[in-house]
């Protein structure tokens, strides 16, 4: 299956645009993991090499990821409490496309945000806790 992951990244990143080592770790781990269950697996801040590029267009870049999320299958996104927009975006895209969306919370003990949660409750996203789980 051809995954896009989703992360909220743009929260996550040091003065100088790199992801903070914890996050990178957590999704260093989730993309081994879908991997290793034979999805082929992208990932923009994995593509971008870790940082948010200053230098590109963000048309450019937005239209980049827009046509990754038409290539996959299904959008598997790590959510914590806080909101991101790019992220929620991309999840709406994927259900406006009529393709399933999986959240995995960043860790076991994380309350979702309301509007993820909600989301999760009319089953307009499906919540997993393991790789296994994106079918």
């Amino acid at each position: 299956m051809n995954i896009f992951l989703s992360t909220s990244f743009s929260c996550k990143v040091n003065d100088q645009g790199e992801v903070l080592p914890d996050y990178k770790a957590l999704v260093q781990e989730r993309l081994q993991q879908l991997r290793a269950q034979g999805h082929t697996v992208f990932c923009v801040i994995e593509h971008r090499n870790w940082e948010i590029l200053k230098s590109a267009s963000k048309g450019d870049e937005v239209g980049f990821d827009v046509k990754k999320i038409r290539e996959s299958d299904t959008i598997v996104a790590i959510c914590g409490q806080e909101i991101s927009a790019g992220l929620q975006w991309e999840c709406g895209y994927m259900t406006g496309l009529g393709r399933p969306v999986y959240v995995w919370p960043e860790n076991g003990q994380v309350t979702l945000s309301y509007w993820n949660q909600g989301l999760i409750d009319i089953g307009a996203m499906i919540l997993i806790d393991s790789a296994v789980r994106v079918a």
